[in-house]
């Protein structure tokens, strides 16, 4: 009888920590939808769903369509201008200013 209780316990454990889990995993699902700031939300819903949807579709019906057509968004990669002002910062941080 302890032998079938203890089971039972672990097995109700164990289910208790794959809901968590899972529940856990949706809620990172959500946090990533609202803070998607570039991919069309249609896309994303219906991805969710195993559908597919073709962004150009969306005709800035969604936020973040919207946003991109409102200011014509383009990305560069801006890196090595980066890590140039970086080397520049730390050039003028080894030169001691004589006054």
């Amino acid at each position: 009888m302890y032998i079938q209780r203890s089971l039972i316990a672990s097995l109700d454990r164990n289910k208790a920590e794959h809901v968590q889990q899972n529940k856990k995993e949706q809620l990172m699902k959500l946090i990533r939808y609202c803070s998607e700031e570039e991919t069309c939300r249609r896309k994303l819903l219906l991805s969710h769903f195993g559908q597919t949807f073709e962004p150009a579709s969306c005709k800035g019906m969604c936020d973040n369509c919207l946003h991109q057509e409102k200011f014509d968004i383009h990305k560069t990669n801006v890196t090595d201008q980066a890590n140039a002002l970086l080397d520049i910062g730390e050039l003028y941080t080894h030169i001691s200013i004589i006054t």
